[in-house]
């Protein structure tokens, strides 16, 4: 089973909302396979829940993320995953700072996507308004579409360039 991870800073906000959004997209529309898809942050305080931006966003979408607990990046989680999507370019540095055997799947989630913009990140809209927070999932809910369409079209590995 493929095993996707979304990483971010915290495990509260943006992360969480690409983890559910796929999960969800994925149960509705998904080819048949299954899928592992987590969540994790470079910085997250386990057990954290998601934000209330968050939890009010994908209740409308009909997605229920009251039972999220923010996870802390670790190797396990690292190694454990085929596909890793990170939020932001800072995000991707950091990450294989600490973790440099994850060069090879380790993405931006709009990078990966296919999105051709010239900001490939996805900005934090921690501490920020409803409005900042619908922004962000805009910009998430297309990335994800786009992901769903690769993953349709192959898989977790079709296409994949070497960093």
């Amino acid at each position: 089973m493929p095993n996707i991870l979304f990483v971010c800073t915290g495990n509260t906000c943006r992360s969480v909302m690409a983890e559910a959004l796929l999960r969800h997209y994925w149960e509705q529309e998904g080819d048949g396979r299954e899928l592992e898809i987590s969540s994790a942050g470079l910085a997250a305080i386990p057990g954290d829940q998601a934000s209330e931006h968050v939890h009010t966003l994908l209740s409308e979408e009909g997605v229920d993320v009251s039972a999220h607990e923010a996870a802390l990046l670790d190797d396990a989680l690292v190694e454990k995953a085929e596909l890793i999507l990170v939020m932001t370019a800072g995000h991707k540095e950091a990450l294989l700072a600490r973790f440099p055997q994850a060069r090879a799947k380790t993405y931006l989630l709009k990078e990966y996507a296919g999105i051709n913009a010239s900001n490939l990140d996805i900005a934090d809209p921690f501490g920020c308004s409803l409005v900042k927070y619908r922004h962000t999932l805009e910009e998430i809910r297309e990335s994800i579409a786009k992901l769903m369409n690769r993953l349709k079209g192959g898989g977790v590995d079709e296409g994949r360039s070497g960093q």
